[in-house]
């Protein structure tokens, strides 16, 4: 295997003009800002277009706060947000461009040689983009299935991700789901003083039981074999019924 060479793009680079790019990348999520990072290492101009207005993918738009822990490197973990603005720097570094709030719309093949590559054409929302080489790194963002029962409420107090939120100072917050997504929303809403309500299908939690020991404690009310039945809002606060005949109240509900 060839050793990998870092070979800097010239920095003189008209890339508003040029007439093709080396590589176009579709999203800039972690595996799209990785693959820009190697390509522009070998020299290959390279665009990411990304439909939303930011770089960063599932670690920027579902858990930008969440303390990540398993990424070399970062012994102490670093934040969803942190990661997404490290990675990106290192691309604008070196020399990746970017174009957001764009989306693909098709990739056209062309009768045009270059470089011995038949080169594509890529549409999006926005324009086209000739380029010898297309990389697909669009990932996946994956979203809670929405509770009907919360949703009837149309309260901005129910929320399908963790929201930015500094401090509950004691507010009551119940968190339904026991996976490990539920569960480390209830270790954050912990870390800002907020009394955790964790609501639970099934008789156990299918996520990590180092975890859950942590939540339960540092003091969380763990419902088991529960769901909410029906929800009101009484007196400000969110009034959650629960399968097991139960009521808790609560400022905000994460599902």
């Amino acid at each position: 295997m060839a050793d990998f060479k870092v070979t800097e793009l010239d920095p003189e680079l008209d890339f508003g003009n040029l007439p093709y790019w080396d590589v176009v990348i579709i999203g800039a999520g972690p595996a799209g800002l990785t693959a820009g990072l190697t390509t522009a290492h070998r020299a290959l101009t390279t665009l990411i277009i990304e439909a939303k207005d930011k770089p960063g993918g599932q670690p920027q738009f579902l858990y930008a706060d969440k303390r990540i822990v398993d990424i070399p490197g970062f012994p102490d973990g670093i934040t969803g947000e942190e990661l997404s603005a490290r990675v990106y720097r290192q691309a604008v570094d070196a020399l990746v461009q970017f174009r957001f709030n764009e989306e693909l719309v098709s990739i056209e093949d062309t009768e045009d040689i270059e470089k011995g590559d038949s080169l594509k054409r890529v549409v999006t929302s926005k324009g086209e983009y000739l380029c010898r080489k297309v990389i697909i790194a669009v990932g996946l963002l994956h979203f809670p299935r929405k509770l009907p029962v919360l949703d009837e409420l149309d309260s901005k107090k129910v929320h399908y991700k963790m929201p930015k939120i500094g401090d509950y100072e004691g507010g009551h917050v119940a968190i339904i789901g026991g996976g490990d997504s539920a569960l480390d929303a209830a270790v954050m809403v912990q870390q800002r003083n907020g009394n955790v309500h964790l609501i639970v299908r099934e008789d156990e939690p299918v996520g990590k039981a180092d975890t859950l020991q942590r939540i339960r404690e540092a003091g969380a009310d763990v419902r088991l074999s529960s769901e909410v039945a029906s929800a009101s809002f009484a007196g400000g606060q969110m009034q959650l019924s629960l399968s097991d005949g139960t009521t808790i109240d609560v400022e905000h509900a994460i599902v």
